[in-house]
């Protein structure tokens, strides 16, 4: 067990932690540099509107209302992200389930 084995150790235990960081500089705040051009403006409005979305289940046990909020209190990097991708599931599947009713409620006067 020579310093190669422990440093392969060391990067085993902490790549999750690593790659959960990474995929948090991404989504925490994608905006907060102001980027030009209508997509950007578009992609930024629908950022924020997600992140509105997201504020009233900042209450709700295991789910997250942002990913830069939930940094301010939680160690874990990769927790983080879990909750964060359970409020983009449950965001998901509401937006789904609302999408498939207005559609029913619509087909009925096509």
């Amino acid at each position: 067990e020579g310093l190669a084995a422990k440093l392969e150790e060391y990067e085993r235990v902490r790549m999750p932690e690593v790659k959960a960081l990474v995929r948090l500089c991404r989504v925490a705040n994608p905006y907060q540099y102001r980027q030009t051009g209508r997509v950007s403006a578009f992609r930024q409005r629908l950022w924020a509107v997600n992140f509105l979305l997201r504020m009233p289940l900042a209450k709700v046990p295991g789910l997250s209302a942002n990913a830069f909020f939930s940094m301010q209190g939680e160690k874990s990097y990769a927790k983080i992200m879990r909750r964060c991708d359970r409020t983009t599931l449950l965001l998901a599947g509401v937006g789904a389930t609302a999408a498939w009713n207005v559609w029913r409620v619509f087909r009925r006067f096509l």
